[in-house]
């Protein structure tokens, strides 16, 4: 029989002892390499193994060791111990987070960065162990002890030490002995590796790999390495490519592949330069000194110019310079510093006069016109629209701005349910019905007056109905009622107290 005791977890074991005999009476002798405390052993007590000693226990109510109590299930194997066979993974207590790897390797794609593929890697198994050594002492059918030619305490010293060793063996850490792997059931298929790291050999194909690799510092290519051409014009640490270096060579020899200015050396600091010219603007300021000077032909001198003056009666196409001119004139009056105007030959018909001023009377026939004209202080300013829209002013006139503003709509006040309309506000109107309402008689209104309101309905179906002093041209009128829809009024004052109208339906919002 067995028992849990307690927290300890320990596997007891007890062994029925046939008839009076013991293992060296009240001796400490030990079996199986365990102690024994045994103080008296009669028949009917047990010999219990709790994992570290042996001693006698007497029982409760006597009865022989069989089968049918000891191995229920009849699988051939103490049920204790069978249960000690094969534990739970979920059972196994204080059991580590994770496990120190096996021996293992990993191909390259199992180390971050490499792009090689990974074989995998495989596991290891715990070792197996049972009891069936230890059972093979006992008849299956009873459960007594069997001698095999030994003497009783003989063959259950050798029983004792088997099932001590098999209960160390398969126990558990709480028994005192270890458990057989494949005995655990529900461990998970693969576990997590505790913290570790590789050398280069263990992973399958690196160090090949690598071998294979350019280093960064001072790469030794081998074969024909390529490289993307770098853009044309580039100047930098980058490599260049032989399209790069073709191009480059074309582009600063035209093709002939002449070397670049920069790597000429002992060139002078200057050349002689070849046959060419220049535009005017080539030549800084020769512009502006050019057009600072006047041309050959016409031209228009500013300030004093001077020339030589040319000697006394020369004739020609030279300049007469001032000096020239009042010689000659000196030398033909007889020295009197004069020249009658006659002598002057080649003068104009006629001479743009100097700068002057008249007065009104020598203009011939300007004070008469003048007189029929009105006086300016006498011509009122022009009338506001207001003055207009009144008819009060005879002598008023208006502009065409104030005739615009006096034609511009002026809206009605429909807060009330009778409507005000004052003709000497305006002369055309609009209305936005919130509902239905009654068009009042006009205020101010004159014989002559004529003028237009457009009614519309913006929020909900309305009409509108008309004073006493207004007359539907014809004797009858229609106004729309629905949403959305306009009606344009035009009226003509006939007297102040009648207004004939017509109503002008289908507008639309």
């Amino acid at each position: 029989m067995s028992e849990s005791n307690g927290d300890a977890c320990a596997t007891v074991v007890e062994i029925l002892v046939p008839g009076p005999q013991g293992p060296g009476g009240g001796t400490d002798a030990g079996i199986g390499g365990h102690a024994v405390a045994v103080d008296d052993l009669a028949a009917g007590d047990a010999l219990v193994f709790d994992g570290e000693v042996w001693e006698n226990r007497p029982l409760a109510s006597g009865g022989d060791m069989t089968k049918a109590v000891y191995d229920a299930d009849g699988d051939g194997k103490v049920d204790a111990a069978a249960v000690a066979d094969a534990v739970a993974w979920a059972g196994v207590t204080d059991k580590p987070a994770d496990f120190p790897p096996a021996a293992h390797g990993h191909a390259i794609a199992d180390v971050a960065g490499l792009a090689a593929a990974l074989a995998g890697a495989g596991g290891v198994a715990g070792p197996e162990t049972t009891l069936a050594g230890a059972l093979a002492f006992f008849n299956d059918t009873t459960g007594t002890l069997l001698s095999s030619g030994e003497d009783t305490m003989t063959s259950l010293t050798v029983a004792l030490t088997a099932i001590a060793d098999a209960i160390s063996d398969n126990a558990g850490t709480g028994g005192g002995g270890s458990l057989a792997w494949s005995d655990v059931t529900g461990k998970p298929a693969a576990f997590p590796p505790a913290a570790h790291g590789h050398v280069l050999a263990d992973v399958a194909e690196l160090e090949d790999a690598l071998a294979g690799k350019a280093s960064l510092a001072s790469p030794a290519f081998t074969g024909e390495p390529t490289a993307p051409t770098a853009e044309a014009g580039t100047n930098s640490t980058r490599l260049a490519t032989t399209a790069f270096v073709a191009a480059a060579v074309a582009a600063g020899s035209g093709g002939g592949g002449s070397p670049a200015w920069s790597d000429v050396t002992g060139k002078p600091d200057a050349f002689p330069p070849a046959a060419h010219g220049h535009a005017i603007a080539d030549v800084t300021g020769l512009t502006d000194a050019l057009a600072a000077k006047a041309p050959l032909a016409s031209p228009a001198f500013t300030g004093e110019p001077t020339a030589p003056t040319a000697e006394a009666g020369t004739n020609s196409t030279r300049l007469a310079t001032t000096a020239f001119v009042a010689a000659a004139v000196a030398a033909g009056s007889g020295g009197g510093g004069s020249l009658a105007w006659s002598d002057i030959t080649g003068k104009p018909d006629a001479f743009p006069p100097a700068a002057h001023g008249h007065a009104i009377a020598d203009v011939t026939g300007l004070t008469d016109a003048l007189a029929a004209k009105a006086d300016a202080a006498a011509i009122p300013a022009p009338a506001p629209a207001a003055t207009l829209l009144a008819g009060a002013d005879e002598a008023a006139f208006v502009t065409a701005k104030a005739v615009a503003d006096a034609n511009a709509p002026v809206a009605l006040d429909a807060s009330a349910a009778t409507v005000s309309i004052d003709l000497a506000a305006g002369v055309n109107f609009a209305l936005a019905l919130p509902g239905n309402r009654t068009l009042a008689n006009p205020d101010n209104a004159r014989a002559g007056q004529s003028g237009s309101i457009r009614v519309t309905r913006t929020t909900a179906p309305a009409t509108l109905s008309f004073g006493s002093a207004w007359a539907p041209a014809g004797g009858s009128f229609a106004i729309s009622e629905a949403v959305g829809e306009a009606d344009l009024v035009t009226f003509l004052v006939v007297a102040p107290g009648t207004v004939v109208f017509s109503v002008l339906n289908g507008f639309t919002l």
